[in-house]
């Protein structure tokens, strides 16, 4: 996530395979990742 100009964060990069591995091991997916991002 990086801030932009407008001071609002947005994704900046996909998640990787290899990151929804480690996501599902926390019982995440890239919604939720995506729905916090959004939160913050």
């Amino acid at each position: 996530m990086t801030r932009q100009l407008d001071k609002v964060y947005r994704l900046d990069h996909a998640v990787t395979k290899t990151q929804k591995v480690f996501l599902s091991a926390f019982g995440m997916d890239w919604n939720h990742v995506k729905y916090r991002a959004e939160k913050i």
